[in-house]
């Protein structure tokens, strides 16, 4: 599942910001605060596909509540880093917790760009 975690995350920094090593910094960040117990380092935009994605959000969907919630936090980490939010981000982030069976975090105190 860590792998499932890299991808989501990796989508996430990649939306939010066109500077590779600003989507790198709020991955990191975000990946440090995820249930993830290894650290993948950032894959590449390439890597990342819709199917991909899809399977990644079928894999997480089945684990225990907490495990999550604790990645949709995560998730909202990566969108929150540089304190502002796109709608592609916020669009995302509300995907994914709905795929995840999950409330998604308050966007409070974000700046929408």
């Amino acid at each position: 599942m860590d792998k499932d975690i890299s991808d989501l995350l990796a989508l996430l920094a990649y939306s939010g910001h066109e500077d590779v090593d600003e989507a790198k910094a709020a991955y990191q960040a975000a990946i440090a605060s995820s249930p993830a117990s290894t650290k993948h380092p950032l894959p590449a935009k390439n890597e990342l596909s819709l199917n991909k994605i899809s399977e990644a959000l079928s894999h997480l969907a089945l684990a225990v509540p907490m495990y999550r919630k604790k990645l949709l936090d995560a998730c909202a980490v990566a969108v929150q880093h540089d304190g502002k939010i796109t709608l592609v981000e916020n669009e995302l982030l509300r995907a994914f917790a709905q795929s995840l069976d999950c409330p998604a975090p308050p966007a409070t105190r974000l700046t929408f760009a």
